[in-house]
């Protein structure tokens, strides 16, 4: 368990002339960043906080002289007691070591970096191996060129392995090596630290949807103007100087970094970093943002219960099929008709009352849900079978699939006895997990053999497990 960091200092609030005595508090473990503020009594009058609510940026200088700005700040407790003081909590999003700015505008950046934990092996840009000759014994690290990825005309962000191995003699007992994997978003212009954030946001989600796992921020860098300064004892005109410093993230959401590295992967670095494939993510994120926000919320949350998972799920799935395929029933209609032209009539007639059925039929104003649910499991073509036991079969599934949707909105008590069984809905949850991945991996241009496989792996491995947990249940 990691110890709270503690400094002390003085305190300039946003647009506030007054200095103000108190100690900077950062938990490593739950990454809060917390400023206690002491205000004494002016005479008999009590002394007030300056702000209550958001303030957008506190400078400090600490007892040792370093500069921290604290940004995107909130007041959370303004407290006064018998005792001859005010005691003011304020809690940070960010803190800036080594920033000093006087305003708001100067909180612009050309350049930051940040590691999201247990990537490498995912990324396969660097390892250590092991190798040895007749005489000797030691550790190579082996490690590719850094991938620039063009995210704008205005943005590149360059993926380069790390490593704190120097080279150097070393005669102590014990020898620490340790690699890393940064991504350092360079703009042409300073940016504001929000964009920055939303720009990670997309490096966050590529990561994440390939490693079935969202990663936080392990470590964060800043480059500001204002770092470039000549580092003291340094010979003038020697070219070393401090270009960057480290960020400390307060939002608690960005804490949960990768800390165990996976093997099974929807796909690798190398190839989503593929020009083509890269250039596919940036032209279809933005639309597939909400979709992501709902996918990672569901899976990636260990306090979300089984039925808003499922929630969740559903209703990824239909806003996939609204924004990606079509939202207007014309459409949809001529959509089935071509699908379903070139089989032989009587199963053209059968995949078409599946698309299609006589509810469907009869509303001309809207897609049902159940009809792109048909949609995506049909997969032009590709039929994806998602069976749950020998009782239900792809129309069940899906049909089910609606009455649980509408029991968990409404609560509705004539839809549970046709809804799934509580102890069904984790089954469930994984195989529509698996169809939301189908269809946005090949959204992203992989090949569909591949996902068809891993879709009818999913599958059979839900449906192994469920007859499991029967048998044992049975005995």
């Amino acid at each position: 368990m990691a110890e709270t960091r503690k400094y002390s200092g003085s305190w300039v609030f946003y647009k506030k002339p007054d200095l103000y005595q108190g100690t900077l508090y950062i938990d490593d473990d739950s990454h809060a960043i917390r400023l206690e503020i002491i205000m004494p009594e002016d005479g008999k009058e009590r002394a007030k906080a300056p702000y209550t609510g958001k303030i957008p940026f506190i400078c400090g200088t600490l007892f040792t002289g370093a500069k921290i700005l604290l940004y995107d700040c909130a007041v959370k407790k303004s407290r006064k007691n018998y005792l001859p003081y005010t005691k003011i909590l304020v809690y940070a999003s960010y803190a800036f070591w080594g920033l000093e700015v006087r305003q708001e505008q100067a909180l612009r950046f050309q350049s930051a970096a940040f590691e999201f934990g247990e990537i490498i092996e995912w990324t396969g840009l660097c390892k250590f191996k092991w190798q040895s000759d007749e005489k000797n014994e030691y550790a190579v690290w082996l490690h590719k060129d850094p991938v620039k990825l063009q995210f704008r005309d205005d943005l590149v962000v360059e993926v380069k392995p790390q490593s704190t191995w120097s080279g150097y003699e070393s005669y102590d007992t014990d020898l620490m090596l340790k690699q890393s994997v940064w991504f350092n978003f360079r703009y042409k212009k300073r940016v504001s630290w929000e964009t920055i954030m939303d720009d990670v946001l997309s490096v966050r989600y590529m990561i994440g949807l390939g490693i079935t796992e969202k990663p936080g921020i392990r470590q964060a860098r800043y480059s500001h103007p204002s770092l470039n300064t000549q580092i003291k004892g340094v010979v003038l005109g020697s070219g070393l100087r401090i270009t960057h410093s480290d960020v400390t993230i307060g939002i608690e959401e960005e804490s949960h970094y990768i800390q165990k590295k996976k093997l099974d992967y929807l796909y690798r670095f190398d190839e989503i970093s593929s020009p083509d494939r890269f250039e596919t993510w940036c032209q279809v994120y933005p639309k597939l943002k909400p979709i992501l926000d709902l996918y990672f919320a569901a899976c990636m949350s260990e306090n979300e219960t089984d039925e808003m998972f499922f929630l969740n799920l559903v209703q990824a799935l239909e806003t996939f099929h609204a924004r990606f395929i079509t939202n207007k029933v014309k459409e949809y209609f001529r959509r089935v008709d071509e699908m379903t032209a070139g089989y032989p009539k009587e199963e053209a007639e059968k995949w078409h009352t599946f698309l299609v059925d006589a509810g469907q039929q009869r509303n001309k104003n809207g897609i049902y849900l159940r009809s792109r649910l048909a949609d995506l499991t049909f997969a032009e073509g590709d039929i994806l079978y998602l069976t749950l036991g020998e009782d239900i079969d792809l129309e069940e599934f899906l049909q089910k699939v609606i009455f649980t949707r509408n029991y968990y909105t409404h609560y509705d008590d004539t839809k549970l006895e046709r809804s799934f069984v509580m102890e069904d809905i984790p089954y469930v949850n994984r195989i529509l997990t698996g169809l939301l991945q189908y269809h946005i991996l090949k959204l992203l241009g992989i090949g569909t053999e591949k996902l068809k496989k891993r879709m009818y792996g999913t599958v059979l491995s839900v449906n192994m497990d469920r007859t499991m947990r029967e048998g044992v249940h049975e005995n």
